[in-house]
């Protein structure tokens, strides 16, 4: 009887071994099971044409971040064709990040607070990253080329006084053209209470629209991070311009949340997969070519839907 038991349990774990082997997808390491998996996707870049680069990142049912996925874990579909060769990287040696600061009169109150906050966002960049900082209000002031020192970039964060007037897109629209040609990952952190206005109030202030600054965001790869500050901030241009770039959009009614919403885009700009690929139609076009980005990991798959086209 004894043995029998014996058998019977050696047979149960033979049988419980096979259905998962049978489950193991892509080298994984664990069984596969089914769990709310979530593919984002940042920013497509087509300025390399015809090598196409797609920004994501990956998240669980509880928004926890998946790192250190390789090329197995991914498929990668062009209008429905199927790219056999892909290359990944994660989070990028370089980033590149112009921080663009409204120092317009309605930030007057709380410049004190965001320059201080401003100070640790920049304590916590990686020693390789790249830094630019633009400051706008009636003008626009370029008050630190890209540098990893951070003695000339708090040297120029403190520099700032705020005054009339908020070029908010043209201020963008010269950021994004500061990164276009950079390698790396490539950002901008804006930091405004989402007004762009003459000092009189007139709008709109800028040349550019904010259409224009999305589409020239889009065409670099760049990705739009957007805090705005304030109890009376103009919420919707800043969510659009996080949501069609690939960044994302937090608000600080007050200057006491700035600081824990720096640290979380600090987090979401280096925790995501660039995926490269070269497209297998060479002509240049207007029409818009689907790309589908798929990872399949041991807990779970989940897919994304992005379009980008060549037209210059």
């Amino acid at each position: 009887m004894f043995k029998r038991v014996i058998i019977i349990t050696v047979l149960f774990i033979c049988i419980a071994g096979v259905m998962n082997a049978q489950a193991f997808e892509y080298g994984s390491s664990k069984p596969f099971y089914n769990e709310n998996l979530s593919m984002n996707i940042k920013s497509i870049d087509s300025s390399s044409f015809p090598v196409i680069s797609v920004y994501a990142y990956v998240t669980d049912e509880d928004g926890a971040i998946y790192r250190n996925l390789n090329h197995n874990y991914f498929k990668v579909s062009e209008n429905c064709i199927k790219i056999d060769h892909i290359k990944v990287e994660t989070d990028p040696k370089v980033m590149n990040l112009v921080l663009a600061l409204d120092i317009s009169g309605s930030m007057k109150r709380m410049i004190k607070e965001l320059k201080q906050d401003a100070f640790m966002f920049l304590s916590m960049l990686d020693k390789n990253d790249k830094c630019a900082i633009l400051g706008f209000r009636q003008s626009i002031k370029l008050l630190q080329d890209f540098t990893s020192d951070q003695f000339k970039l708090n040297k120029a964060l403190f520099s700032t006084n705020a005054d009339c007037g908020t070029y908010l897109y043209d201020s963008l629209y010269k950021a994004i053209g500061m990164l276009h040609y950079r390698d790396g990952g490539k950002a901008i952190l804006v930091i405004t209470d989402g007004s762009d206005e003459s000092p009189s109030g007139k709008k709109p202030y800028s040349k550019h629209s904010l259409d224009e600054v999305i589409d020239y965001a889009r065409k670099c790869g760049v990705q739009v991070y957007t805090i705005g500050l304030g109890y009376e901030v103009s919420e919707e241009p800043l969510r659009e311009l996080a949501d069609k770039t690939g960044g994302t959009a937090q608000f600080s009614p007050n200057p006491y949340e700035l600081k824990y919403n720096l640290k979380k885009v600090l987090h979401n700009f280096k925790t995501y997969y660039k995926i490269m690929y070269m497209s297998f139609n060479p002509e240049l076009s207007a029409r818009q070519r689907a790309v589908e980005i798929e990872v399949k990991t041991p807990h779970g798959t989940a897919s994304a839907l992005t379009s980008y086209s060549t037209n210059r």
